[in-house]
C-alpha cells in the first residue's frame, strides 16, 4: 500500500490484479488501475509529484500507469521472478524495481519503459529503494548486506545489518530530503539509521554507519 502524494488516497493492490486508490476518509473507490492480462501486483510505489504509479507483479512484471487517468503508460517483463519491490522518484522520471529469486537483479527505467541500469549480486534480495532525487539507491539482501548505489547503480558504499543469527533485514526506507536511510529488521527488533553522503568522491565502496 502507498498514500497518494497529497495524502487525499491510500493506494492498495489486490489478487484480482487491480491497483485501486481510496479516499481514506470514507473507503470510497476514487480510481482504478488496471490493463490486458493484468497479473497480480505484488508492490507498488506512487510519485511524489503524483504524476506516476509504478507497480511489480509476480509474474516479474513492472507498470507504469498515469495516476490522475489511471491509464497505462507502458508494461515490461522486468525480471524473471517475482517483482519484490518497486520504487519511484519524485518526478516520476526514474524507476526502481528488485526481484525475488535465487539470483536476483536491481534495475532502473526511464519513464518511456528503457532499462538504464541492471545491479546484479547477493542472494534472495529483500527489498530495494530509491532516493527522493533518483540519486542513490539501497539494496538489502537476505545475508544482512547494505550496499548503497550512485548514478549508473555504481556500488558506493556497503554496510552489515546486523548479525547472520539475526533474521534478515527487509524494509528499507530514504528520508523525504534524501539525506538518510532507514532500515529495519522487525523481528530482530532493531533499526539503522545512516546518514548519506552528498556526493561520491572517493569512486570506491566505501562504509556507512549508523
Amino acid at each position: 500500500i502507498a498514500f497518494s502524494s497529497g495524502g487525499e488516497a491510500l493506494v492498495a493492490t489486490h489478487q484480482d490484479g487491480l491497483v485501486r486508490a481510496y479516499s481514506p476518509a470514507t473507503g470510497k473507490v476514487l480510481r482504478e488501475f488496471s490493463g490486458p492480462g493484468t497479473p497480480a501486483a505484488t508492490c507498488l510505489a506512487v510519485a511524489r509529484n503524483g504524476g506516476s504509479l509504478a507497480a511489480g507483479a509476480a509474474d516479474g512484471s513492472l507498470r507504469l500507469w498515469d495516476y490522475t487517468s489511471g491509464k497505462l503508460l507502458w508494461k515490461v517483463n522486468a525480471h524473471s521472478g517475482p517483482v519484490a519491490s518497486v520504487s519511484i522518484s519524485d518526478a516520476g522520471d526514474i524507476i526502481l524495481s528488485g526481484s525475488k529469486e535465487e539470483a536476483p537483479s536491481i534495475k532502473l527505467w526511464d519513464r518511456k519503459g528503457a532499462n538504464t541500469g541492471i545491479y546484479p549480486g547477493g542472494r534472495f534480495c529483500a527489498t530495494a529503494a530509491l532516493s527522493p532525487d533518483g540519486k542513490f539507491a539501497a539494496v538489502a539482501y537476505a545475508d544482512r548486506s547494505l550496499r548503497l548505489l550512485g548514478p549508473g547503480l555504481r556500488p558506493v558504499a556497503i554496510a552489515r545489518l546486523g548479525t547472520l543469527s539475526e533474521p534478515a533485514c527487509v524494509p528499507l526506507q530514504f528520508s523525504p530530503d534524501g539525506k538518510s536511510l532507514a532500515a529495519v529488521s522487525p523481528m530482530a527488533d532493531r533499526a539503522w539509521v545512516y546518514g548519506l553522503p552528498d556526493e561520491d568522491t572517493t569512486g570506491r565502496p566505501g562504509d556507512i554507519r549508523p
